[in-house]
């Protein structure tokens, strides 16, 4: 772990993390935070380099899971996140690293999808990372990430689908708040399937307004797409 101890000029936000310097007190037992209680999660764990996406270190869930010793898997990890996580979901690590450089955030999450060697299919994967250290200016250096797989473990589909609408409706309040009035229009109008020429009849607006409108949704709710914007609409009710 020499490799990204903290400088004199860096901010370690989880000092001794691997040393034991930061026990676990239940009790009146002390409980070390080492590599030994890591590595026995049942998740990925690891911490990355938020300056070039690198991952620095990895738990043995990595090692177990994709058959490699952590040094390959560190060496190669690049081109391990890029064949493991579906093209779809591939602008997350992009946008994880937005977030934390330009939004002074400490702490980003999320789901994804990954598909690991001898399996089938795809797999969702929740997981968060917070920051564990930053420059002398604040700046995240590194983040540290679990990812749980829930495809085939969790036991509470309800819960998870009300949980997701909860979430959701949570996540875009404040948003929500800042769709206009024609903005809405136009959402229930493209839930409906209309085009934008259709819709630019029903509210007597040009296409031209209508496509205006159509890209500022999408970048107050942050989807690619009408289908993405759809779907999003549908989970949090516009």
């Amino acid at each position: 772990m020499a490799d990204i101890l903290p400088t004199t000029t860096e901010k370690s936000i989880l000092p001794g993390i691997f040393d034991g310097a930061q026990p676990l007190t239940s009790v009146g037992k002390d409980i070390p935070l080492d590599r030994e209680i890591l590595n026995n999660v049942p998740a990925l764990i690891h911490i990355r380099d938020q300056q070039t996406g690198a991952i620095l270190w990895c738990n043995a869930a990595w090692e177990r899971l994709l058959n490699l010793p952590s040094e390959q898997i560190v060496a190669r990890s690049s081109e391990i996140l890029k064949n493991m996580i579906h093209p779809d979901d591939a602008h997350l690590l992009r946008l994880s690293n937005e977030y934390y450089q330009n939004k002074n955030m400490q702490h980003f999450g999320g789901v994804i999808r990954a598909r690991f060697p001898e399996g089938q299919g795809w797999h969702w994967m929740v997981g968060i990372s917070s920051v564990i250290r930053t420059d002398a200016g604040g700046v995240p250096l590194e983040t540290l990430a679990v990812f749980l797989d829930f495809t085939e473990i969790i036991h509470t589909e309800s819960q998870i689908r009300e949980a997701l609408r909860d979430a959701l409706s949570w996540r875009y309040s404040d948003i929500l708040g800042k769709i206009t009035k024609r903005e809405r229009q136009v959402i229930r109008l493209l839930v409906k399937g209309l085009n934008n020429e259709q819709i630019a009849g029903k509210l007597f607006i040009s296409h031209h307004t209508v496509e205006s409108h159509r890209k500022n949704i999408r970048i107050k709710l942050n989807v690619k797409n009408t289908s993405e914007l759809i779907s999003l609409v549908k989970d949090i009710g516009i």
